[in-house]
């Protein structure tokens, strides 16, 4: 499996900001619709998948938006379009609108605002882990986590000041646990899940005999294994962890933005630099939920800083992604 063909399946890579339109529906023009004049039944449906159309188009302007599209003029316009331009009689009594549009309303709900990063008050405080330095919806992140991500990230040539690697490493870790956030019921079945797998593989079974019978990734048909991959494409806190071990060597759970891998590293090429370094891993993967949607659409909600993200102190949240401030 290439890598191109291992990020796509496992969704370890995802675009984080604009995303593709949507594709209407292509029209019928059978005889049959020619013919004859559309039923009440039909016109309904029409309808309603008209309403869809344009929903569908507000969310993708929505999201271009929030990763740093200019589309503001359009997104208005559409905004200002009648969403149900005509009600129908519904054959079972009353009057019927398309369906997700609230009685009495012609227009898409307004986004959601953008939420300022903030300080956590004093109560908030009392009860967090020692060492927390920031929240994502209540989720804290301490001192070590950020610790451990910064070394990694300070260690790649890249050309960022300290600053700026600060603020790299807090925006990986909040789209982290805005992830975990999320799915807190997923998340904690993935937890127990990495017991049991961890439990299989420390009692001697072969690390791919256990991914093609756990993992979540489709990689799973050939063992987990991802063949080889860069420190760009993938999830920094998965890159970041498989660049860390030794060949042959086994991590414990690593957490993404996706949910639990175990990962083993098999191989290894040294570029011309570390950014062109290469690493070969293979994965068990057990995801936050099936959804996979779902689960992407939680980095849009990041990209358009509607999680709530809370500091301690000041001097990290002058840190805050840009999205935040």
């Amino acid at each position: 499996m290439n890598l191109l063909r291992a990020v796509t399946a496992c969704a370890l890579a995802v675009p984080l900001f604009a995303q593709q339109p949507p594709v209407p529906a292509p029209a019928t023009t059978d005889a049959e619709s020619v013919e004859r004049p559309e039923t009440p039944a039909e016109k309904k449906q029409r309808l309603i998948d008209q309403v869809r159309r344009l929903e569908e188009e507000m969310t993708f302007l929505r999201n271009v938006e929030s990763g740093g599209g200019l589309l503001a003029n359009v997104k208005q316009r559409l905004a200002d379009r009648t969403l149900s331009p005509e009600q129908i009689n519904d054959p079972g009594g009353g009057r019927v609108t398309a369906n997700a549009v609230p009685p009495g309303t012609t227009h898409l709900p307004a986004a959601p605002t953008p939420k300022k990063a903030r300080l956590l008050g004093d109560e908030e405080k009392k009860n967090l882990p020692a060492g927390t330095i920031f929240t994502v919806d209540g989720l804290p992140v301490t001192e070590t986590d950020f610790q451990q991500l910064y070394s990694y990230l300070r260690s790649v040539p890249g050309g960022m000041s300290e600053d700026e690697t600060k603020t790299q490493t807090i925006e990986a870790l909040v789209r982290r646990k805005a992830a975990e956030a999320t799915f807190p019921d997923g998340a904690a079945k993935a937890r127990d899940r990495m017991v049991q797998i961890q439990q299989r593989l420390n009692n001697g079974e072969e690390f791919a005999t256990v991914a093609k019978a756990t993992s979540d990734c489709p990689s799973k048909e050939v063992g987990g294994d991802l063949n080889f991959f860069g420190r760009v494409g993938m999830d920094t806190h998965f890159t970041a962890a498989a660049f860390g071990l030794k060949d042959g060597e086994v991590s414990g759970p690593v957490e993404t933005t996706f949910g639990y891998h175990i990962i083993k590293r098999t191989g290894f090429k040294k570029g011309d630099n570390a950014n062109a370094d290469q690493v070969r891993c293979s994965h068990i993967l057990a995801m936050f939920s099936d959804d996979q949607m779902a689960v992407r659409n939680v980095q849009n909600k990041v990209n358009s800083a509607t999680v709530d993200l809370a500091f301690v102190s000041e001097d990290y949240r002058k840190l805050a992604p840009a999205m935040f401030k």
